[in-house]
């Protein structure tokens, strides 16, 4: 799953994160967020999606249950750290020589 248990993204840049689709012995897994901040959503792709808000910048947090269809059953969570980053829009001329 997740490589590390702290993840650093900018707002108001979106956080995609894809969750595999079979584990090693080629079973479906099957996704549910258990803990997300407001606003993250998980398709039926298992692609998790969320664009943190200015009020979500800091520490939040994300766990996952997912089965395997044959019995297995597990937990997995992590941190994602938001910090604010400035969008640079692009220049624009503000006044028009008369």
């Amino acid at each position: 799953m997740h490589q590390s248990s702290q993840t650093r993204i900018n707002n108001p840049y979106p956080y995609l994160y894809q969750l595999p689709t079979t584990d090693s012995d080629r079973d479906t897994l099957t996704y549910t967020l258990t803990t997300a901040p407001t606003g993250m959503s998980l398709n039926s792709d298992s692609l998790i999606t969320w664009t943190p808000t200015t009020d979500q910048i800091g520490a939040q947090t994300v766990a996952v249950e997912f089965t395997d269809g044959q019995g297995g059953i597990g937990t997995v969570g992590w941190t994602i750290n938001v910090s604010h980053q400035e969008v640079n829009l692009a220049p624009q001329i503000l006044s028009v020589p008369t």
